[in-house]
């Protein structure tokens, strides 16, 4: 929300907006994911698991494959998805709820008095899906 940027490694996707760490749970902004993976080329759906309520691009070895701001977050990838190595990248925009909670200001204390820290960030699991797999959960 003021143009800070910073850098954050995790080895795995978890959520941050309950932090312990202020910085971390009092952000507000957006997030920028990237990961490498060897795949079999076969997938048709890439899947994020738990978006936290956030909105997510996704980008597949330079191609975009689309934004989510609510449902499911499920983009086709068949195009754009390699056998072998492949880079993907994901930009999150948070919520201002924990940001909010976290400011000294009698508006955004009566408003958010109510709730707790919500998680924020990409959490669980991303998952490369082929159609028929889909279709069997409809």
């Amino acid at each position: 929300t003021n143009g800070t940027k910073f850098t954050k490694f995790f080895d795995a996707l978890k959520e941050f907006g309950t932090s312990k760490i202020k910085r971390l749970s009092s952000f507000a902004g957006i997030v920028n994911y990237t990961t490498q993976f060897e795949s079999d080329g076969k997938a048709d759906w890439i899947e994020l698991c738990n978006p936290n309520r956030g909105i997510t691009e996704v980008t597949l070895n330079g191609k975009l494959l689309g934004v989510n701001w609510y449902g499911l977050p499920r983009f086709e990838c068949s195009n754009a998805l390699k056998v072998g190595k492949n880079e993907l990248s994901i930009t999150y925009t948070s919520v201002l709820a924990n940001y909010a909670k976290s400011l000294n200001n009698k508006t955004t204390q009566k408003w958010t008095k109510h709730f707790d820290q919500i998680p924020i960030g990409l959490d669980g699991t991303i998952k490369l899906l082929k159609s028929e797999e889909i279709n069997r959960t409809k």
